[in-house]
């Protein structure tokens, strides 16, 4: 893999990651150290939830942005404009993540959200669970970006979701638009998320459950009672917010 890449790329282990870089290894060491912490705090969060693998993961770190963008290229359709990325996990053949290279604090954030995804990836959840539990478990491993529903940011939601946009969402076509609907679509799964989590027995009997065929409808029901739509009308008030898969056409996990 390494001799695939280029120049001066080497391969690193510790025991859940092999690490391929070209910088020295003074950052690598340092970089693997933090990465073993992630991963404990992560799989503690998770509990059962994470996948148990023996298999360590790869990791590669591209010299510079361009560098990675080239690369994570290969994983996206062909034509159409993306939302930009600092790290991607690859669930593919090989599972792996990629990096541009990074400082290190901001590599923290980035780590834990996508060893999130990485760690639930054995599961079948829809995307706005997938990445309200990544962005959740990054706000509480980093201690910054949590997410609080100001009045303005109340305003912006109301504003923006309609019936169609929900079914976005609830898809997960709306997480890759590059309009404000990829911030918004963050934010509101990283509130529902959240809100649910309150309520730890109830959350991870859900998430082991919830399947993104129906966005998790059929899950919440079971272990809250509740539908999805009286998870969004407790915070937009009424309207058509129930999930409705047979409108989502080449719809996202």
């Amino acid at each position: 893999m390494t001799s695939s890449l280029g120049d001066n790329f080497f391969a690193y282990r510790s025991k859940h990651f092999y690490l391929i870089s070209q910088q020295d290894e003074r950052y690598v060491s340092n970089f693997l150290r933090s990465l073993e912490n992630i991963y404990f705090r992560v799989a503690k969060v998770l509990g059962d939830l994470h996948l148990e693998d023996n298999r360590r993961i790869p990791i590669i770190i591209f010299p510079d942005v361009e560098c990675y963008y080239e690369y994570i290229a290969y994983y996206y359709p062909e034509e159409g404009e993306f939302a930009e990325s600092g790290g991607i996990f690859v669930n593919d053949l090989i599972p792996h993540f990629a990096f541009p290279l990074i400082e290190q604090s901001a590599a923290t954030a980035v780590a834990a959200h996508e060893l999130t995804h990485a760690l639930v990836s054995h599961l079948p959840i829809p995307t706005w669970l997938n990445e309200g539990l990544a962005v959740n478990i990054e706000s509480t491993i980093t201690g910054i970006n949590p997410f609080h529903l100001s009045r303005e940011k109340h305003n912006k939601h109301l504003s923006f979701w309609g019936e169609d946009e929900i079914q976005e969402f609830w898809s997960g076509e709306s997480f890759f638009r590059v309009d404000e609907a990829n911030l918004l679509s963050y934010q509101l799964a990283q509130l529902i998320t959240r809100t649910l989590a309150g309520n730890q027995h109830s959350f991870h009997a859900f998430v082991a459950d919830a399947h993104y065929d129906d966005a998790g409808e059929a899950a919440l029901n079971k272990h809250y009672g509740l539908s999805l739509a009286d998870v969004i009308e407790n915070v937009f008030g009424e309207g058509d917010w129930v999930p409705q898969p047979q409108k989502w056409i080449d719809s996202t996990r």
